[in-house]
């Protein structure tokens, strides 16, 4: 059993890579329900970096981009640049993969929060491919690090806290159609913050990176 083992890791190691660009322009919706109040805004940015996966059907899978978001049209300002990593194993159309992004996030909320801050978040990730279609799942804690202007961050507490674990707490389902190069997505996405919770709807537009690339930010 361990030389089977040894023998499918090692072959896995031996793989080629495949590597293709992201380039992923992102327009969405966004909706955020703070105590009483709700606030709708467009969500816009783009997503630039690599992806890289082993040819055959078994090995690993991973990625390294940049991302920029910002809302525009409400009173609540929301800006975002990320940088990450994510890597895991691939068995067929099947993608398991983790990592961590470094973020610095820029929120107004009126009479609320009005700052920014950095923090790292730590999604795993579930992706199926099954012929034209990608689908995705995501979860997991955001943990903040440093208040770089305004008020200061305070995190989730007591029993709105998710499992425990971090600050605030994200998670996500898409799915997109494609064909070649190009594809169309749609996904949703939650984030709990001690202030309001953070919802988000909208298309993806995909260029260059179907079948490799993650459909979360």
């Amino acid at each position: 059993m361990n030389f089977l083992f040894l023998s499918l890791f090692a072959s896995s190691a031996m793989a080629e890579w495949e590597t293709k660009p992201i380039i992923k322009p992102i327009i969405s919706s966004s909706v955020y329900q703070a105590e009483e109040d709700i606030y709708v805004a467009a969500k816009v940015g783009g997503a630039f970096g690599l992806a890289y996966r082993q040819d055959g059907l078994a090995g690993f899978h991973g990625r390294t981009r940049g991302v920029y978001t910002q809302n525009f049209g409400s009173e609540l300002g929301f800006r975002e640049f990320r940088v990450g990593s994510f890597f895991g194993p691939k068995l067929g159309p099947i993608d398991l993969e983790i990592g961590a992004d470094y973020m610095v996030d820029t929120y107004v909320v009126p009479n609320l929060y009005n700052g920014q801050f950095s923090a790292v978040s730590t999604p795993v990730r579930l992706l199926a491919d099954v012929w034209i279609m990608r689908v995705e799942l995501s979860a997991g804690p955001i943990f903040l690090l440093n208040t770089i202007d305004g008020d200061q961050r305070v995190g989730v507490k007591g029993a709105n806290r998710f499992w425990g674990v971090g600050d605030e707490f994200a998670y996500s389902a898409s799915a997109r159609v494609g064909l070649g190069p190009l594809a169309l997505g749609l996904g949703v996405s939650q984030r709990h913050t001690a202030y309001g919770t953070d919802n988000s709807v909208g298309l993806q537009f995909l260029i260059l990176n179907f079948g490799m690339d993650s459909l979360s930010y």
